[in-house]
């Protein structure tokens, strides 16, 4: 299985909810985050804030489909 990685930034409307529920049913994990210029190893109980960047880990066909999928309130767990 082949796994890539990618950097962004994350969506206003998913601030104040957790990485678990970020990463459910989404074939993804977020690896660590960026907050305030610290890194922060991602727990699956760690509240994102706005201006989080997200770094994740997926398979290719994962990481194409991540930007709308986030975008896309309707998404959110």
């Amino acid at each position: 299985m082949c796994i890539r990685d990618r950097e962004t930034t994350l969506p206003e409307h998913w601030a104040g909810r957790s990485i678990a529920e970020l990463e459910q049913d989404r074939g993804l994990r977020v690896v660590y985050v960026t907050r305030s210029g610290r890194i922060l190893l991602a727990g699956s109980d760690e509240v994102l804030e706005s201006g989080d960047v997200l770094h994740v880990a997926a398979r290719p066909r994962d990481l194409r489909a991540l930007p709308e999928r986030l975008a896309d309130e309707t998404e959110r767990g």
